[in-house]
């Protein structure tokens, strides 16, 4: 997940922004837009995860708008506000980016297995052996990128500038 951000550029609306109606009108729809996107990423990014097994990164994936004195920001990602320290955020960062090799934490390892492999519940032993042999293998090759994100983001972009448009007509309306 990156801090790359979208912008998009209109002209010639100094008569329509110098109107504090139109201003207030554009806000409110692109307040209401920014909703419809957030529900539409976040849903496109739970489906992307739908292979992951435990279902504690799909709860946590959530949007928040956010209205600025200049802006409205939408924000989506594991408890769409997570701060940097945050387990969440640091999971879904690194389902999201890959990992390099490292020793992943134990008890989310066995959490993983034991629903990973229905077949072996109960049985701690074997749980504990097929956590240690899938953690092995992380700590020589890491963990594959899944950008479950970018991937949502990147079906909705082309759909950005139609919310965009649909703010400005309802609100000169």
């Amino acid at each position: 997940m990156s801090d790359k951000v979208l912008k998009v550029k209109v002209d010639n609306v100094d008569a329509l922004v110098k109107s504090r109606a139109f201003v207030s009108a554009f806000r409110k729809r692109i307040r209401v837009n920014a909703e419809k996107l957030g529900n539409r990423i976040t849903a496109l990014a739970v489906e992307n995860l739908e292979h992951n097994n435990t279902g504690t990164l799909r709860k946590s994936i959530s949007y928040n708008v956010d209205d600025k004195p200049n802006r409205v920001e939408l924000s989506i990602g594991a408890s769409a506000v997570a701060k940097h320290n945050d387990t969440a955020f640091d999971y879904a960062l690194a389902v999201h980016e890959g990992t390099k090799p490292h020793w992943p934490p134990v008890k989310p390892m066995r959490l993983w297995v034991s629903q990973k492999f229905p077949g072996i519940r109960g049985n701690q032993k074997a749980i504990n052996s097929v956590a240690f042999m899938v953690s092995r293998k992380i700590a020589r090759v890491g963990t594959e990128a899944n950008p479950f994100l970018k991937e949502a983001l990147d079906e909705v972009r082309p759909d950005i500038e139609s919310y965009i448009d649909d703010a400005f007509r309802k609100a000169a309306q």
